[in-house]
């Protein structure tokens, strides 16, 4: 399949080589072993002999089954109009196989299904259209039971339908999946620039003071002694405020990690149809805390995905000295608190580590509401502790 196709991309958009059963098909981890079980479609030619009439088809059916299979598979790698081709040659063989055959009509069906695989909507339609006319037109001529036309008409343009909104969805997964590796770069990359930025504003100006303070109470140091150690008290006092100014950087560096996480997840919910209310405070959170909230924002709204069923989802964090994350869905609610899940279990220990509160009101048909709350205070001070100099 071409480069939006669900697994035929690695995570740096390459074209991913395909071992196993990608000899013969792409190995998509997202359809497996599917090509291989539609081929058990083909059973439909055995029709007319299950029905007990004289079946004097044999040798054209077999012919065109072995014209069919790698007309098949190589459509598994093809995109775009590039499916044109092995679509009309599939709808060929059907034609004309059903003079001997009217259980061909499968061939019919398998031309749809790869043209619903078509991008645009109109070209599949057009290309379904024009196949099932032929196919009408030709059982008329032959005087085949409307049944078989009948049949075929309704189930090829519903295996039509549903292969192109199939088409539809992996595509749009794929670009949400792109779009997500692109939201991650430039989140690096504008957290390069701000910690580069702030270094300069930081540290630039404090460390060329510091130098020439340095440089002045060295050459005073046998002219004037008191006023060199009054200059390097000074140098004393320009580092120390240096230092307070690099922990607030490293606090605010360390705060982005819960907003990169609140994008990948909103990228989760909307590759599945569901809508996101975010109101994320902007204070910073020590790194302790920052990682255990993320992983929760995370391991939350998968099982939200994974279970709930629910059409909305809201995540509101607070801060003030407790920082409170709570996650709210519309879903079938039904979750335990205490289950012995184990991105729950890891949730609470996380959470417990921190001397935090997790809590999940989860009444059947009603939602889920989870809570989590960390005490910030005792974290922040333990990292000033460890940020601070103390005298010689």
């Amino acid at each position: 399949m071409n480069q939006l196709s669900e697994g035929s991309v690695d995570s740096n958009n390459r074209p991913r080589r395909y071992t196993g059963r990608g000899i013969v098909y792409p190995d998509d981890p997202d359809r497996g072993y599917l090509p291989l079980y539609l081929l058990g479609h083909l059973g439909f030619l055995l029709m007319p002999w299950l029905f007990g009439k004289q079946f004097h088809g044999v040798l054209p059916t077999v012919v065109a089954v072995a014209v069919f299979l790698p007309i098949y598979f190589r459509s598994w790698w093809l995109s775009g109009r590039q499916l044109i081709a092995p679509v009309a040659l599939m709808a060929l063989i059907g034609m004309l196989t059903i003079p001997y055959n009217w259980g061909a009509n499968v061939f019919i069906i398998y031309a749809c299904a790869f043209a619903g695989m078509m991008p645009q909507s109109r070209d599949y339609m057009i290309a379904v259209a024009v196949i099932l006319l032929a196919f009408i037109i030709e059982c008329r001529l032959l005087g085949l039971p409307p049944v078989v036309d009948g049949v075929t008409l309704i189930v090829a343009m519903i295996v039509a339908a549903s292969s192109h909104a199939d088409y539809q969805r992996r595509r749009r997964n794929a670009m949400l999946r792109l779009s997500q590796e692109e939201v991650e770069r430039l989140a690096r990359l504008a957290e390069r620039e701000r910690i580069a930025r702030d270094l300069h504003d930081l540290l630039g100006h404090t460390l060329s003071v510091v130098a020439l303070k340095s440089d002045l109470a060295r050459r005073l140091c046998d002219v004037d002694p008191l006023r060199a150690r009054n200059e390097i008290a000074e140098v004393e006092k320009v580092a120390r405020e240096a230092l307070a100014q690099v922990r607030g950087a490293v606090t605010g560096i360390r705060a982005a990690g819960l907003r990169t996480e609140l994008a990948r997840v909103r990228l989760m919910l909307v590759a599945a149809d569901l809508n996101l209310d975010s109101d994320i405070s902007d204070e910073p959170l020590p790194v302790a805390v920052e990682t255990a909230l993320a992983f929760a924002l995370r391991e939350a709204c998968t099982n939200i995905v994974r279970h709930a069923r629910a059409q909305r989802v809201s995540v509101k964090l607070e801060v003030d000295d407790i920082a409170r994350l709570v996650i709210t869905d519309d879903g079938r609610g039904g979750a335990v608190d205490g289950s012995a899940s184990n991105g729950l279990r890891g949730m609470r220990e996380r959470v417990e580590q921190l001397t935090g509160a997790l809590s999940i009101d989860s009444k059947s048909g009603r939602g889920t509401r989870l809570q989590i709350e960390i005490p910030v205070g005792e974290q922040v001070n333990v990292d000033a502790l460890q940020l601070r100099v103390r005298p010689g």
